[in-house]
């Protein structure tokens, strides 16, 4: 049974100054802080969900629809961003979105963090 449910983070809200888009998919690193893709922020974030505070804010070059991101790699220490290019007006692929639709790696070896190994299971 799940208990002692919380609020691990509250994102800033639309209209807010430290409003940085949706947040979409996410995934967790081996210290326990959650990376979260923001769509129509072009970045993902990483919090302490103990004490809900934002970590650091890694920039995605010329794509807002962030869509998602996860560990991969050998050490499991590069994050995998993906971004979407649906929607987008007509030109913008071209200007200040020619990242829309990308997958970007993240080297995050410097940083000392990596994601947790998965596991498999059948439905």
């Amino acid at each position: 049974m799940i208990s002692n449910r919380r609020c691990a983070i509250k994102c800033p809200e639309e209209g807010s100054p430290d409003f940085h888009g949706f947040p979409d998919g996410c995934t967790i690193a081996d210290d326990d802080s959650i990376f979260i893709a923001f769509w129509a922020g072009g970045c993902v974030a990483r919090y302490n969900p103990t004490t809900g505070a934002l970590m650091r804010k890694y920039k995605v070059p010329f794509a807002s629809q962030v869509t998602s991101c996860a560990f991969g790699g050998p050490n499991l220490d590069q994050l995998y961003i993906t971004t979407a290019s649906a929607g987008l007006p007509a030109g913008a692929i071209d200007g200040d979105e020619r990242n829309a639709g990308h997958l970007f790696v993240l080297d995050l070896s410097g940083e000392g963090v990596r994601g947790v190994e998965s596991f498999s299971y059948k439905l």
